[in-house]
């Protein structure tokens, strides 16, 4: 009894200490200071208002004008990046990269969220940072569980050694990213406790009811809630081939022929799938065609209906270069109707004709971004015809932006599946292909991409505002050494000290890391994606696992508490310098 009385009373300081924090960090984070609130509140207000899940349709421009006028009063501009050159607020760039949430994420937080603001007595005659800050309670209440939820997972797997419940708590509750992230008005607090609730079921689960409910839950996450979620499908997958095979013997012989048999016939499908094809080249959709490359180049062939070719670029790759020229330029030969050259984006589209003769020659088309553009989709049209097509997409430094712009390489055999893909995922044209060819990327794209990868893990411990506000240099190299420590910690851990004694708990973080890294990274080869540490979020229990089973093994058995004393006092010292700066 004494034992789960001091347990429980350890348990509510954790918890009353992540409830402080979060308050602290729910009341001094200014009205709409964390990343895309407006675009989550517009949703969960027209919810709430509409009782339904609201479409692009239903809003109108007072709606943004209300929250506009709010996000001035409450100095926005000047919270998230003081020292920018003074803009019109509705033309921020970073207030546009945001881009919005209805039409784009899933219901299933904004449907809860609405319902907890219409518990608001008389809500919608309330200011609207009045009703942030009420929407931002249950964001907290949402953090609050996911700490619970880490800290009942480690003590169901060590129930012998309750630091581990204490220190893997503590990480998931106290951390500074989490705890500005975690009571915003944001989906990231439900996904990170779904998430949470997801990895503890795999690794707990051993009744049939168990996993059917698990599996439940984890299959309607990404659906319901956000596509963040889709790491814990391939790791249910794994976790089920490994009881399986551990389980083998129970297998009949026949039963276990088929096994191999189905395994072996999906891999080799896989392996189809990814073989190039010839006809067709990478990173371009075509429409009408039955070949778009021909003697390593883009070709089409108009024969009844007009061909065309289209490649799409989208996110901070443009929302970057609003206002800023690109140019077009195409090398064509063939035979038949002009080639139509159209350059296509939010503010507007520039077109024209290219005559086709049987030399190459050279067509230019210019085109300035608006400053509301998010996308360029670059189109290559031909009426009748054929035509060998080489195109360079600059912009203003130079820079080409086009994936595989001669049609040099060829796309994989799965193009059609993939392209039904990325619509509706959706996905920039070429995305597939630029995951799985790399030879398509250019040495600046590659220094790119590992700088996304460094930003990501900046921000996975603190970068605060909407991403304009890291901690001093210093804190970084801190924390790089921290990390450092728990990767070789867990090396030896796994490989040299204690190889068996973890169990299978510490292989499936391992995975679920893995995982999620892939599934945040993935984006940011088929297009220029937001490198953030909060895409990591919803795998934080087994991240905050592995980093602190990694510290553990530095720190003798006996003085393993002092290893609490000191992560309790980094992560108030870590809170305390973001609340500084």
């Amino acid at each position: 009894m004494n034992t789960r009385l001091s347990r429980g009373l350890l348990w509510g300081l954790v918890l009353g200490l992540a409830m402080l924090l979060g308050a602290r960090w729910l009341q001094t984070t200014p009205p709409w200071g964390a990343p895309d609130e407006p675009g989550h509140f517009l949703y969960v207000e027209l919810f709430a208002e509409l009782g339904r899940p609201p479409q692009p349709a239903d809003v109108i421009p007072a709606h943004r004008r209300r929250i506009l006028t709010s996000m001035a009063v409450h100095a926005w501009q000047a919270y998230v990046h003081p020292q920018a050159p003074p803009t019109p607020l509705e033309q921020d760039p970073i207030l546009l990269a945001s881009g919005s949430q209805i039409g784009q994420k899933p219901p299933g937080y904004y449907a809860l969220a609405a319902y907890w603001l219409r518990l608001l007595p008389r809500w919608q005659e309330r200011p609207l940072a009045a009703q942030l800050r009420w929407l931002r309670w249950l964001s907290l209440a949402l953090h609050l569980l996911t700490s619970g939820v880490a800290m009942f997972l480690a003590t169901r797997l060590w129930p012998a050694t309750p630091h581990r419940a204490l220190g893997i708590g503590m990480l998931v509750g106290l951390l500074p990213m989490v705890g500005f992230i975690g009571t915003s008005v944001n989906n990231d607090a439900l996904t990170m406790f779904w998430g949470a609730v997801g990895f503890t079921g795999l690794a707990l689960a051993r009744s049939k009811k168990a996993w059917g409910f698990t599996l439940l839950w984890i299959g309607i996450g990404p659906w319901l809630l956000d596509l963040g979620l889709l790491f814990l499908w391939p790791l249910a997958t794994m976790k089920g081939a490994w009881t399986g095979l551990r389980n083998r013997w129970g297998f009949s012989s026949h039963r276990r022929s088929i096994a191999i048999l189905v395994a072996s016939l999906s891999l080799l499908s896989i392996l189809v799938l990814l073989l190039p094809n010839p006809r067709w080249a990478a990173g371009w959709r075509r429409h009408n065609l039955h070949r778009s490359r021909d003697q390593g180049q883009l070709y089409l062939e108009a024969a009844k209906t007009p061909a065309r070719l289209s490649q799409t670029l989208s996110g901070l790759i443009i929302v970057r270069r609003q206002g800023q020229p690109l140019a077009l330029e195409v090398e064509v030969s063939g035979e038949g109707e002009a080639l139509t050259l159209l350059v296509r984006e939010d503010g507007g589209r520039t077109e024209t004709q290219c005559p086709l003769t049987t030399t190459p020659r050279i067509c230019r088309i210019s085109h300035t971004l608006s400053s509301q553009a998010h996308f360029v989709s670059v189109q290559l049209i031909l009426p009748a015809g054929h035509a060998h097509v080489r195109v360079k997409l600059r912009d203003a430094a130079g820079w080409s932006l086009l994936l595989n712009g001669h049609g040099a390489y060829p796309a994989p055999i799965g193009d059609p599946l993939f392209t039904w893909l990325e619509k509706r995922l959706p996905l920039p044209a070429g995305y597939f292909s630029r995951v799985l060819y790399g030879q398509v990327w250019d040495v600046p794209s590659l220094i790119r991409y590992a700088a996304y990868g460094g930003f990501t893990w900046a921000s996975f411990w603190g970068w605060f505002g909407w991403l304009t506000q890291p901690y001093p240099w210093w804190v970084y190299g801190g924390l790089a050494g921290a990390t450092l420590l728990a990767v070789i910690g867990l090396w030896q851990k796994v490989m040299v000290r204690n190889r068996d004694k973890m169990g299978e708990v510490l292989w499936l973080a391992a995975a679920a890391a893995v995982f999620i890294s892939i599934q945040v990274f993935a984006p940011m080869l088929g297009q220029a994606w937001q490198p953030q540490g909060r895409y990591l979020f919803p795998a934080l229990v087994p991240i905050t696992l592995l980093l602190f089973l990694g510290w553990e093994t530095w720190v003798p058995e006996q003085r393993r508490n002092w290893l609490l004393v000191c992560l309790l006092l980094g992560l108030i010292t870590l809170n305390f310098l973001a609340w500084r700066g």
